[in-house]
């Protein structure tokens, strides 16, 4: 071959490849932002337009088809919705299934993509719509739903049996509630067979109750660890109905170990509002009415009983004057926001309190898992007793020396209170609870100065009768402890 030939052809072949190289670089630039030809989108040939313009195709197709109308049932048991993918809150992300069809061929550098792109032009590539579910929309379409699957579970509970010596267990129930999760995932599940969208199934899940059987038979209440009764008069209406009341806001309360009661945190102000009523109560070593008389007995009572559980006493207080229904140094007065009664449970195993009236008995026992062998018995010492004396008023309205008692008196008391813990009969400890002062209230009488005739006989009898009536004891409620 001659050097003109050689030359003819070296010119050619850089010709060839200038053009070569010019059109693949134009076809570069020219689909550079631009969909290969061969690749459809749910139908729609995108090939050689641009992102844009292929967003703008879709969304005119999903337009004049409705698609937020398309329907999908959904079933649960022997119900059954049907609800629009509007409803549903399913869209196209017309954004990302577009990304997916511009990215088509691109797997590979520039050059060794034309073997796939040739493919596309003899057998075009379909693109299913990316479906996704917008969850606010989808979440509010489940709530009514949501309010036929769900079953409220039901609580263990502590049951005492007739004769209350011993503690069952009412066993707890699940309930059930909407899986929102799952029941999601069953529609994608379905939409992965777009545009032939199945049916969906509403999927439950258990709902465990707060409070099993299993918790309440760890605890280890069986039968009753400490009881203490006092009885109260059935003549003041109003005191008996305050009785009743505070008794069932105390009633039925478990304390763990190391949890603390407070009176005042769960008996809370003693208002007309929570349906208490005016009835005799102590102020400043004084008897009037005031909403809430009577409580203190139910409060005096829940403190025995503590003691004999062998529970830690965090506060009390004795009243300022000496009760009836318990001995000195046994009673714990009430004053909301003032003086409270707080224990605490420092034993090893939980304490269910509860609260009985029959009749005109208090009772407050307390059940837990009783140490075998273990017995606490409450004891007072050191009594003295501060005479009530007289206060004597004189007035002109009475012959002279006649005496008209119009208010009657009270002895105080000190004394100091014990609590003996003994382990098979023997002392292992004894424990001063208190020292505890009740002030004494003198009675009152008038006394007559004013000058009568002399006495009869009529009037010497009568002065008798009333000196007799003044040194009549006034009665004691009775009270009533037991120690199990």
């Amino acid at each position: 071959m001659t050097e003109t030939k050689i030359q003819r052809w070296h010119i050619v072949t850089i010709v060839i490849l200038a053009i070569f190289t010019l059109l693949i670089t134009a076809d570069y630039f020219y689909h550079r932002d631009r969909i290969y030809a061969g690749v459809e989108i749910d139908g729609v040939d995108v090939g050689g337009k641009t992102a844009a313009e292929a967003a703008e195709m879709l969304m005119q197709k999903y337009e004049q088809e409705r698609f937020g109308h398309h329907e999908v049932d959904i079933h649960y048991e022997d119900k059954t919705w049907t609800l629009t993918y509007d409803q549903l809150g399913i869209e196209v992300d017309v954004e990302e299934t577009v990304s997916q069809a511009m990215a088509v061929g691109r797997e590979r550098a520039h050059l060794l993509r034309y073997p796939r792109r040739i493919s596309l032009n003899s057998e075009p590539l379909q693109i299913k719509p990316l479906l996704m579910v917008e969850t606010v929309r989808f979440r509010a379409a489940m709530d009514p739903m949501e309010e036929i699957v769900w079953q409220e579970p039901v609580n263990a509970d502590l049951k005492l049996s007739e004769d209350r010596e011993s503690v069952e267990i009412i066993p707890d129930k699940p309930g059930q509630e909407l899986n929102v999760a799952v029941t999601l995932n069953n529609l994608f599940v379905a939409l992965d067979t777009y545009p032939d969208v199945g049916d969906i199934e509403l999927t439950a899940k258990t709902v465990e109750a707060e409070q099993t059987a299993e918790y309440l038979e760890s605890l280890k209440i069986t039968e009753p660890v400490a009881t203490f009764s006092t009885v109260f008069s059935g003549n003041d209406q109003n005191r008996n109905h305050n009785i009743r009341l505070a008794a069932e806001a105390v009633d039925d309360i478990l304390l763990l170990p190391g949890e603390e009661f407070s009176w005042n945190e769960t008996v809370g102000n003693t208002t007309a509002d929570k349906g208490y009523k005016k009835a005799p109560v102590i102020v400043g070593g004084q008897l009037q009415d005031g909403l809430g008389g009577g409580i203190c007995q139910v409060s005096s009572t829940l403190y025995n009983a503590v003691l004999l559980a062998d529970m830690g006493i965090i506060e009390r207080r004795n009243h300022g004057l000496a009760v009836g229904y318990l001995p000195p140094g046994r009673d714990a007065t009430i004053s909301y926001g003032w003086i409270d009664l707080k224990y605490v449970n420092d034993r090893d195993y939980a304490v269910w309190q509860r609260a009985f009236v029959d009749g005109n008995r208090l009772t407050i026992r307390l059940y837990g898992n009783p140490i075998p062998g273990h017995e606490v018995e409450i004891i007072t010492t050191d009594l003295e007793t501060i005479p009530g004396g007289e206060k004597i008023i004189k007035t002109p309205d009475l012959p002279r020396g006649a005496r008209e008692r119009i208010k009657s008196g009270q002895p105080g008391y000190k004394v100091t209170s014990w609590r003996i813990t003994y382990q098979d009969g023997e002392e292992i400890k004894r424990e001063q609870l208190f020292r505890d002062t009740y002030r004494a209230v003198p009675a009152e009488y008038r006394v007559g100065t004013a000058e009568v005739p002399a006495a009869t006989d009529a009037d010497e009898e009568k002065e008798k009768e009333e000196t007799e009536e003044e040194e009549e004891p006034a009665e004691e409620e009775n009270n009533e402890e037991e120690e199990e």
